[in-house]
């Protein structure tokens, strides 16, 4: 179990970054927690009763100068992160009712731009053998009725990660943990079921990509094989699978209301 690091988060403030949190501090690592609500940050910091290993930073990750100054925080502390696990993200239905792309470019300042942003400056501050590790989503791997720049942003990243292992696989670690939907209280897939994760498997996932020696996840594996699959059938059949999926993820919501 990984023990005895020191990790950067974003997005700590609720769902799988507060899980992911918690359990790391726990455990003996030096956890770094960023997340935009403050307020959360400091129920996060007393629900760990201000653990000597738990710091946090309220900012917004799509600011590019607060990534300068969160670097200049953690230099004072002497922290430079061996793990960055990018876990913020933002999700509107911009495409219901009809197209809205200021929420489109909204998130893509969040799930996009965030993270490279976060690289660009990072880059600059860690080791060699840092890990930059990418929670992405089944999002990524098609379209949706209802949003673009959900699943457009998380694709965009998540090949933006793809080529930054190609380019500094000989100096820098860049992985990407691809989840299904996980059973959260953020979340509205609150049940498990063989379709979704728990919220405490989905964190034993990540910790496990961490420690291993590979560089893509994809978890629940049955949902990536599937989507690839279907993928390469004739477009009208593909249509009606997605139209299938669509209608299961509505009723799953539905079920955990």
């Amino acid at each position: 179990m990984l023990k005895g690091k020191k990790i950067l988060i974003t997005g700590v403030s609720s769902g799988i970054g507060k899980a992911l949190t918690i359990k790391l501090v726990k455990n003996g690592n030096m956890v770094w927690g960023v997340a935009r609500r403050k307020e959360l940050l400091l129920e996060l910091s007393k629900s760990l009763q201000a653990a000597s290993n738990f710091f946090y930073s309220g900012m917004d990750v799509s600011e590019i100068d607060s990534w300068k100054r969160l670097i200049s925080f953690m230099s004072r502390k002497n922290f430079v992160p061996e793990i960055i696990i990018f876990s913020a993200a933002i999700n509107f239905n911009d495409l219901n009712p009809p197209i809205t792309t200021d929420l489109t470019r909204k998130m893509f300042e969040v799930n996009f731009f965030s993270i490279l942003y976060g690289v660009e400056n990072l880059l600059k501050y860690v080791r060699l053998k840092t890990q930059f590790v990418l929670l992405s989503t089944a999002a990524a791997l098609k379209g949706s009725v209802r949003e673009m720049g959900y699943s457009a942003s998380k694709a965009a990243i998540s090949n933006v990660f793809e080529g930054l292992y190609q380019k500094y696989q000989k100096k820098y670690l860049f992985k990407t943990v691809y989840l299904g939907p996980v059973a959260t209280g953020m979340n509205p897939f609150r049940k498990s079921s063989l379709l979704t994760l728990s919220e405490k498997s989905a964190v034993e996932k990540i910790i496990a990509a961490v420690e291993s020696e590979k560089i893509l996840f994809f978890y629940p594996k049955i949902i990536f094989l599937f989507m690839r699959i279907i993928k390469l059938l004739p477009s009208g059949l593909y249509f009606r699978l997605l139209f299938f999926m669509e209608k299961t993820r509505f009723r799953l919501e539905n079920e955990g209301k």
